[in-house]
C-alpha cells in the first residue's frame, strides 16, 4: 500500500505484530494485547509505527490508534556521500 509521511508517500508494506503482556497484580494477573503496525519501504527502511488496544474480545478497539514514529525526511546517498562515510 503507499503511504504518506512527512517524508513523503512510499510504496510499503504493512507488516501487523501482536503483543501480549500479563501483569501481577493483587488479585491474579491481568493480561494486555497491542497490535504493533509497521510499514516498510523497500531501499528505504521503517517508514512510520503505529499501535492499537484490543478490547476483551481481542478485536482492536476502535478510534485507539497511536502512532509513535514517522519519517520525516530521507535522501538517497549519492556515490560521493557514501564514499565519504565508509
Amino acid at each position: 500500500e503507499n503511504i504518506r509521511v512527512p517524508a513523503g508517500e512510499f510504496p510499503a508494506e504493512k507488516l501487523e505484530v501482536a503483543l501480549t503482556r500479563e501483569r501481577k497484580i493483587s488479585t491474579g494477573s491481568r493480561k494486555t494485547e497491542t497490535l504493533l503496525y509497521l510499514w516498510v519501504a523497500r531501499e528505504v527502511g521503517i517508514v512510520k509505527i503505529s499501535s492499537q488496544e484490543l478490547g476483551a474480545d481481542g478485536k482492536p478497539l476502535p478510534g485507539k490508534e497511536t502512532t509513535f514514529q514517522e519519517l520525516t525526511a530521507f535522501q538517497i546517498p549519492t556515490e560521493k556521500s557514501y564514499k565519504k562515510i565508509r
